[in-house]
């Protein structure tokens, strides 16, 4: 399991969806590229369209089972989303391939918004795992979880969000404004 501050670190969402499409606000991606897989889920791209930023698709290749091409990602980015169990392929993400997207995010100075929505869905034989159980995650990866997924109660719009405390601060502030 993992371990965060209720206080500072977690924060309750309408649906995983709203902390998603507030990242690129957060953190001024205005004319800046923002990462997003491909296939991914489409909201990715209407959030930062929404803030003035630049989507950029970067491949998830079916045959290295849809894993990252980091070196497809925009150099500039400052946000990037990644998404496992991924929509619409179900592919699921080990460990290692986590700790890679935390090296790439902390190394390249961007943060990961890890849209871990359906972790609760079962996916095989092996449990899904959070980005934060990775060392070094919770300084560059914001996690996002759907209950109404994790439950099947759709339209109930209910998530949460883990991450930074400075970034679920801002989004808790943001939030208490609209």
């Amino acid at each position: 399991g993992v371990r965060a501050d209720p206080d500072h670190e977690l924060t309750v969402l309408l649906g995983s969806k709203e902390g998603l499409t507030l990242m690129p606000r957060l953190l001024d991606t205005r004319h800046r590229p923002v990462g997003i897989p491909d296939p991914g889920y489409p909201a990715y791209e209407a959030a930062a369209l929404l803030a003035g930023a630049r989507p950029c698709r970067w491949p998830l290749d079916g045959e290295r089972g849809y894993a990252p091409d980091w070196g497809r990602v925009p150099a500039r980015a400052r946000l990037v989303y990644l998404n496992y169990p991924n929509n619409p392929t179900g592919q699921t993400a080990d460990r290692a391939l986590l700790r890679r997207a935390v090296e790439e995010a902390r190394d390249r100075r961007f943060v990961l918004a890890y849209d871990n929505a359906y972790s609760e869905l079962g996916f095989g034989d092996r449990p899904v795992p959070s980005i934060w159980e990775v060392p070094g995650a919770r300084e560059v990866a914001v996690e996002f979880h759907s209950f109404s997924k994790t439950f099947g109660i759709p339209g109930w719009r209910l998530g949460f969000a883990l991450g930074p405390r400075r970034l679920i601060e801002a989004m808790v502030r943001y939030k208490s404004q609209v």
